[in-house]
């Protein structure tokens, strides 16, 4: 990122724009993003950064890692490919990809965590976030058995996640209400009222 203020934007607009430039060109085609923001921003004392887990922090999404691990990879994969291309209702596929897991054991679970790899870089930027002061939140529609062990190794300070999968454990998936995904957001909405309110 490079910083920026308005004053400095003034007497070096165009050598500002030359190396905003020059950085996209340089890094677009190597899967690079760059984000420049005003030094105003980084000034802040209120400064939280939030990740999304499957396929952002961890290169996975886990719903279909537990999918093959019960061999109905191709079914979850048909349901996903539905809510992302056809607008299928989120918690009416979560309950559709969730019944095909019904029965699944915690061993089988624990099967699937060695296979999990981050993403490069995630392992360098987290302690650099940290470093400068920031508050680092994972947020994500996956599970808590996943979710609280991503946090955990790579530090993150905050966690919301599904609660879900104890529903698996316990062979009581339905096709019912999932109440586990209102609870995230309602957590979601303390988390951020108390972040924000106090600094």
């Amino acid at each position: 990122a490079y910083a920026q203020s308005d004053g400095v934007y003034e007497r070096f607009g165009r050598e500002l724009e030359h190396v905003r430039g020059a950085v996209k060109a340089h890094t677009c085609g190597d899967g690079v993003d760059v984000f420049f923001v005003h030094a105003e921003q980084l000034a802040r004392t209120r400064r939280l950064v939030a990740f999304d887990m499957d396929s952002c922090v961890i290169n996975h999404e886990c719903i279909n890692e537990m999918a093959a691990e019960m061999g109905k990879e191709a079914e979850v994969s048909e349901i996903t490919r539905q809510a992302m291309e056809e607008g299928m209702d989120f918690c009416a596929s979560l309950r559709a990809r969730l019944s095909l897991l019904k029965g699944m054991t915690r061993e089988q679970l624990e099967r699937i965590w060695p296979r999990i790899t981050f993403n490069s870089g995630v392992r360098r930027l987290i302690p650099h976030l940290k470093q400068r002061g920031y508050n680092i939140a994972l947020l994500s529609g996956g599970f808590t058995f996943y979710a609280h062990r991503v946090a955990e190794e790579l530090g993150f300070d905050f966690v919301f996640s599904n609660e879900v999968w104890r529903k698996l454990l316990m062979d009581s998936i339905s096709g019912g209400h999932l109440h586990s995904i209102d609870e995230v957001w309602v957590g979601l909405e303390e988390f951020f009222f108390f972040f924000f309110l106090f600094p």
